[in-house]
C-alpha cells in the first residue's frame, strides 16, 4: 500500500490524495489508461475530465434549480421529523418518571377489583342462601319465644345449635352475636326457673326444673343442692311469714302445721332429685339442722302465748311433727321435751 502510494505522488505531484486508492476502479484506471496511452492522448484525458466535471457541476446546477422545491420540502421535514423525535423523545422521558407510580397504582386498583369480585360473590351467596341465614339470625327470638311458652327443652336444644355453630365459626362476628344472644335468652331461661323453684311447686316439675337446669351447667352439683335449698327454703319461709299472727293460738297450730307439711314435701323433693345423695351430704344436713332450729325457736317465742287448753294439742302436733321426721334420721321430739317442761312450769305459777 506504502509503495503504490508513494507511486501516485511521483506520477499526481502535490494533487495526489490518499482517499483515492479507496475506489477499486482507480487502480485499474491508472493501469490501463493514464500508462498507455500517449502524450498527446494525456492532455486530451485531461481535457476530457475537465469537460466531464463541469459537466456534472452544470447538471448538478440544473437539478438543484428543477428541484429547489423539493430539497426546501426535504429540509422541512427533516427539521419537522428531528423537532417530533425530539418532543417524542421528551414525553417519553415524562412517561418513564411516571410509569412506576403507575405500576403502583394498578396494582392497588387490581387488589380493589379483588375485593369487589369476592364482596360481590360473597353477596351473590348471601342472596341464594337468605331463608337459611334468616332462619340462623332468628334463632335468638325463637329461643326467647320457645322459653316464654315454657317450651324449655326446645330452648336448650336451639341453644346447643347455636352453641355448634359458634365453635365451628368462631371467625365469624354475626355468628358470635348470635351466640351472645341465644346465651342471653338461657340466663332469662336459668332465671324463670329458679323463680319456679321459689315458688309452690309439685315433684315432677320440681324433677325437670332442676334436671333443665343441669343441662344449662351453670352450677356444679353441690352447687345446685345449695341452690335448690335456698330457694325452697324461701318459699317456706314466706308461707311462714303469711299466717295470720292476730292470734297466737291459730298461729302456732297453723305455724306447726306448715313447717310439718311443707319441710317434709322439700325434703321429698331434694331425695327425688338429688337420688344420689342417699347419705344425706353435709349440705343437706346442715339445711335440715337449721331449719329444726328455727322451728324450735319459734315455738319457743310462741308457746308463752297459749293457753292451757291449746298446750295440749300444740304438744301433740309437735310430737308427731318430730316423728314424722324421724323417717328421714331427724327426730328431734328430744329437744322439745325440756321447751314443754318449763312452759307448763311456768303456767302454774
Amino acid at each position: 500500500m506504502m509503495a503504490n502510494s508513494t507511486k501516485y505522488q511521483k506520477f499526481f505531484a502535490e494533487h495526489f490524495q490518499d482517499r483515492w486508492l479507496n475506489f477499486d476502479c482507480f487502480e485499474k484506471y491508472f493501469s490501463e489508461t493514464l500508462c498507455s496511452i500517449t502524450p498527446e492522448s494525456f492532455y486530451r484525458e485531461e481535457q476530457k475530465w475537465t469537460d466531464e466535471k463541469n459537466r456534472l457541476l452544470h447538471d448538478q446546477k440544473n437539478l438543484a434549480f428543477k428541484n429547489y422545491r423539493s430539497f426546501v420540502s426535504t429540509a422541512e421535514c427533516s427539521y419537522k421529523i428531528r423537532a417530533s423525535f425530539d418532543e417524542i423523545e421528551t414525553k417519553l422521558d415524562a412517561i418513564s418518571l411516571v410509569i412506576p407510580d403507575l405500576q403502583e397504582a394498578m396494582a392497588r386498583c387490581l387488589d380493589v377489583t379483588r375485593a369487589t369480585t369476592q364482596q360481590r360473590k360473597e353477596i351473590n351467596i348471601s342472596i341464594a342462601k337468605h331463608p337459611q341465614l334468616l332462619e340462623v339470625l332468628e334463632l335468638p327470638q325463637l329461643i326467647d319465644t320457645s322459653i316464654r311458652n315454657n317450651f324449655f327443652d326446645e330452648g336448650l336444644e336451639l341453644h346447643n345449635f347455636v352453641l355448634n355453630l359458634s365453635v365451628k365459626y368462631n371467625d365469624i362476628e354475626i355468628i358470635q352475636k348470635i351466640r351472645r344472644d341465644a346465651d342471653m335468652c338461657i340466663k332469662n331461661m336459668e332465671e324463670v326457673l329458679l323463680k319456679q323453684l321459689q315458688s309452690q311447686i309439685n315433684l315432677t316439675n320440681c324433677l325437670k326444673n332442676v334436671g333443665l337446669l343441669r343441662r344449662i351447667g351453670t352450677y356444679n352439683e353441690n352447687q345446685l343442692k345449695t341452690k335448690f335449698l335456698h330457694l325452697r327454703t324461701q318459699w317456706f319461709k314466706a308461707s311462714i311469714r303469711n299466717i295470720a299472727k292476730d292470734e297466737a293460738q291459730y298461729y302456732i297450730c297453723k305455724m306447726i302445721d306448715c313447717y310439718r307439711v311443707n319441710l317434709f314435701d322439700i325434703i321429698t323433693q331434694y331425695r327425688s332429685v338429688f337420688i344420689k345423695d342417699k347419705n344425706n351430704s353435709l349440705i343437706f344436713n346442715a339445711w335440715l339442722h337449721q331449719q329444726i332450729k328455727d322451728f324450735i325457736e319459734l315455738l319457743y317465742i310462741n308457746l308463752p302465748l297459749c293457753s292451757g287448753t291449746v298446750l295440749d294439742s300444740v304438744i301433740a302436733q309437735s310430737m308427731y311433727f318430730g316423728m314424722s321426721l324421724g323417717r328421714v334420721g331427724a327426730d328431734f321430739r328430744g329437744l322439745l321435751v325440756p321447751i314443754f317442761q318449763k312452759n307448763i312450769l311456768y303456767m302454774r305459777n
